[in-house]
């Protein structure tokens, strides 16, 4: 009789067993989290470097690993005191030595 049962299926099993076969179809029909129809399309680097106490918020966004938000912070550090060093940078929140150093080759201050 315990031999039965432990060669029957636990309703964990049963389930999984249900739910799988339907993720491989999904999987196989092409379908992703995102929507279709949208590529990723890289970022166009800056090809000189910019001045980061006059650049735009686009402008800003053009640097590597600088989305809306980030620009959006090293604005908003630079109208409470311009950076006068590229190291400055590390006063806005989210820029460590690390983003410093992706940023540095593509960065300049007047």
């Amino acid at each position: 009789m315990l031999d039965s049962i432990a060669r029957q299926s636990s309703p964990a099993d049963t389930l999984a067993g249900d739910l799988l076969p339907e993720a491989d179809e999904q999987q196989s029909e092409g379908t992703s989290p995102a929507p279709r129809g949208h590529r990723y399309q890289p970022k166009k680097l800056p090809t000189a470097p910019i001045n980061i106490n006059t650049a735009s918020m686009r402008e800003l966004m053009r640097l590597p690993g600088v989305g809306q938000v980030m620009a959006s912070r090293i604005i908003a550090t630079r109208n409470e005191r311009p950076f006068s060093r590229p190291e400055d940078l590390m006063r806005v929140p989210g820029i460590g030595k690390k983003r410093l150093e992706q940023l540095r080759p593509y960065i300049r201050i007047d």
